[in-house]
Formats: structure tokens, sequence, C-alpha cells
């Protein structure tokens, strides 16, 4: 299914029609098998991210662990963040990859999105830090990666709860 991909963030939610808390198999169903896949050799680590290069799109799953209140031992690998910095991404029908940041605020805005800050530029090498602004949004667990004034990618992930530590999937 991955030639009409329709890969709209859908906030609190998924993208398209992956939704958070999907099985890997669902997102395969969806998106595809990925390009690479990254799964540390520890068998007690309950984690596993996919990339799909062509997409620009990132897909994190993990089991709960950590993540959610009702987590159980043995609960399967669950799709919990996406990362995104295809030109084909969209918001509320919007493309917003390569927008500049007063654009990109302006739509989130006028969807009722106005609180947002700064977060520190620690995972960016020193010398683009200058030039990378990262901006989230609490309230639907949303960052945004500005270099230079442009979006170049984004990452939101399962709804939070009261505290930063507690997912609720939807």
């Amino acid at each position: 299914m991955r030639g009409n991909l329709h890969l709209s963030i859908e906030l609190n939610r998924g993208i398209g029609g992956l939704v958070f808390g999907a099985l890997p198999s669902e997102a395969e169903s969806y998106l595809g098998p990925p390009d690479t896949s990254d799964r540390p050799p520890i068998p007690t680590h309950a984690s596993l991210s996919w990339q799909y290069c062509n997409l620009g799109l990132g897909v994190f799953f993990h089991t709960g662990e950590g993540i959610t209140e009702a987590w159980r031992p043995g609960d399967p690998l669950r799709a919990i963040i996406f990362t995104a910095s295809g030109r084909k991404l969209s918001l509320w029908g919007e493309p917003i990859i390569g927008l500049r940041e007063g654009a990109v605020i302006g739509l989130l805005r006028a969807h009722g999105q106005r609180h947002f800050r700064e977060l520190e530029k620690s995972g960016y090498p020193q010398e683009m830090q200058a030039d990378v602004k990262i901006l989230r949004f609490e309230d639907v667990n949303l960052d945004l990666h500005f270099r230079n004034g442009l979006l170049q990618n984004c990452q939101w992930g399962v709804p939070l709860k009261a505290s930063p530590f507690s997912y609720c999937f939807p």
C-alpha cells in the first residue's frame, strides 16, 4: 500500500490510517516492509525502530513498560512515536516540511494549538545549534525541528497523561 499513502499527521491519533498502539504487523500492512529496522540484541530490551527512507518516516514501537499504566508483562510491541521529514507529510491537509516557522505555528494556532515552548538543542552538533530551533506543542505531544527557519522534521507520539512519563493509547 506504500504507493498511495496518505501521510497526514493525525495529532493524538497517529499518521494517516496508522494509529498509535498499532502492532508491527499492522504497520507493515499499511506501510509495507521497513527499509531498515533496529532492535537492540538485548532480549530484555522491548523496543523496535523502523525507517522508511523513501517516505522520510520513522515508526517507533515499545511494549508499554514505563509507557502506560496499563502495561502487563508479555504485552506486544506497539507504535508510540512517529518521526517524519518527507515532503509528502501534511497536517490538516497542508504540506508542512519546508515551511517557515511562522507558517507552521500559524497553522497550529488556527487549529487551537497555541501553547508551545522551545526545547534544548543538545542533540545537535555544536556547529549546527545556532541554526536549529525545536518547538514542543505539549498538548498534542508534537516536536517541530526547524533549521534556518524552515521545518526539517517533526516527531509526535501517543498522548501524554498528567505525567510526562505516562502515555495513553487512544
